[in-house]
């Protein structure tokens, strides 16, 4: 269980845990949103395809340039897609995603080696945590789709108390039309055992 997991983590002696997941992108979020971003520093590993093996991602020499679009619908939702991997692109939308305010936050170059820097990673994170603050104000929800490398900071940068509630869904390029995408309820007040989303 990840509240488990992630408590072992935080009473632990180990200064720099390191972190590497293969597994579903709300678990991670959700793990990184338990760790919280001030008890330890982590060491974000990246596997480097063309090397084969994974490498930390260190160093202060980065220079990542990304952007952000929003589209007002007059939603009082708020669709965020986050994309340093691949392009989260509007027809692979399910379509209950359609009508909601979208915030679209993506590098420059996208794909999954776009983020190899750890001063990329802050500055990233805290751009797309900034900005997403600032778009989600009068929004009662923020739906959070991400294709990236960065969840787990992404999560620990995230509040329930700075931030309106949170569900991140696992995306897949296969979450289209029919298909029933299903996320967790990251941070809320209202937190229950039970916070699965299914569309």
């Amino acid at each position: 269980d990840i509240n488990s997991f992630a408590r072992d983590i935080n009473v632990s002696k180990v200064k720099r845990p390191c972190f590497f997941a293969i597994c579903d992108i709300p678990l991670i979020v959700k793990i990184g949103y338990l760790i919280g971003d001030s008890t330890h520093t982590i060491r974000y590993l990246h596997y480097v395809r063309n090397k084969g093996k994974c490498v930390e991602i260190k160093g202060k020499d980065g220079v990542l340039e990304y952007s952000s679009e929003y589209i007002d619908k007059e939603s009082n939702d708020l669709l965020v897609s986050i994309s340093t991997s691949f392009r989260i692109k509007p027809e692979s939308l399910n379509d209950k995603f359609l009508n909601m305010n979208r915030l679209s936050i993506e590098t420059k170059n996208i794909n999954v080696d776009s983020i190899t820097k750890l001063n990329d990673l802050n500055s990233f994170c805290d751009f797309a945590i900034d900005t997403i603050r600032k778009k989600s104000q009068t929004a009662n929800n923020i739906h959070l789709l991400l294709a990236t490398s960065v969840a787990l900071a992404i999560g620990q940068r995230l509040s329930n108390t700075m931030d309106r509630p949170t569900i991140v869904y696992q995306f897949e390029n296969s979450n289209i039309n029919n298909t029933r995408p299903w996320g967790i309820l990251i941070n809320s007040k209202k937190q229950t055992s039970d916070s699965i989303v299914i569309l």
